[in-house]
């Protein structure tokens, strides 16, 4: 079960970042979602979906998908106002990646 639902602001655990998920089998989706990951930094951004993503009438498998919205409009991942969506290959690692903040 996820820590945090759609709404929720977070800041991303850097060193689980580091010391964890790049010791994982590395995928093409899970070396850019540590890529994304790292230029969030410390900044704090607003989870603005979870689940699932149709592609051609159909869900795709493996990592949940996670929309986040960077809060400061000059992070790169604002992207202009649309965001990034980041793939980790489990709900644990997704805990432990993201932190819920006030």
């Amino acid at each position: 079960m996820l820590n945090f639902k759609v709404g929720d602001r977070v800041t991303v655990d850097q060193s689980y970042v580091s010391n964890v998920l790049t010791t994982l089998p590395q995928d093409a989706k899970l070396v850019h979602t540590i890529q994304l990951l790292e230029m969030l930094g410390s900044e704090t951004a607003v989870i603005t979906n979870i689940g699932f993503i149709m592609v051609e009438k159909q869900i795709t498998s493996g990592p949940l998908p996670i929309h986040l919205f960077p809060v400061r409009s000059s992070n790169p991942l604002f992207q202009g106002g649309s965001g990034t969506r980041i793939y980790l290959p489990s709900e644990e690692h997704i805990n432990n990646t993201l932190h819920k903040v006030a």
